[in-house]
């Protein structure tokens, strides 16, 4: 598909900015900055959305928008603690954590809004046992000084009922086969 090329070169602007940056961190960087089309967040026909090259070299050169925990598509309940980096590093104006039902976008509920910036922190607290059980889609966006908004969103499951799975460490550990201990 012509997306490919058009991504190569965003990575090559990213780089040539920033020749140091990690594979991985470009690939973010490029997801981060791309223009949201369709559903809200990353969805099944456009992706994370149009790369957008302006966005991804100002990202490149002192920006940082990620949601770090919860991961995407991951289970939580309780108090969640919602962290990651909400970072521009010229023009920052505030950003802000929300969620809304993924069944019902438009009922959008605000988790904190702050004129501080966060560098690999807590961005904010989610009392989960305050909501039904269900996915939902979590969202952070910074707002420039000049109300640009940068939205990045991931999609989470709250389930306030079931205990997570525990796993037990069976190294060091054995059995004798057709007896009962």
């Amino acid at each position: 598909s012509m997306a490919c090329p058009h991504v190569a070169g965003v990575a090559a602007l990213i780089l040539s900015v920033k020749p140091d940056l990690p594979a991985d961190r470009v690939r973010e960087i490029i997801c981060s900055s791309a223009d949201d089309l369709g559903e809200p967040g990353k969805d099944i026909y456009f992706g994370y959305g149009r790369a957008n090259a302006k966005k991804a070299v100002q990202f490149a050169q002192g920006f940082k928008l990620t949601i770090s925990e919860p991961m995407d598509k991951s289970f939580i309940q309780g108090q969640a603690v919602i962290k990651g980096n909400a970072f521009l590093e010229n023009n920052f104006q505030k950003y802000e954590l929300y969620f809304a039902p993924k069944d019902a976008l438009e009922e959008v509920t605000v988790i904190k809004s702050s004129t501080v910036p966060v560098k690999e922190g807590a961005l904010g607290v989610w009392d989960t046992m305050q909501y039904a059980d269900g996915e939902y889609l979590l969202y952070l966006k910074i707002v420039d000084i000049k109300g640009k908004e940068y939205p990045v969103s991931c999609e989470v499951t709250i389930n306030n009922i079931n205990d997570p799975p525990v796993f037990i460490n069976l190294e060091n550990k054995g059995a004798i086969m057709g007896k009962v201990l």
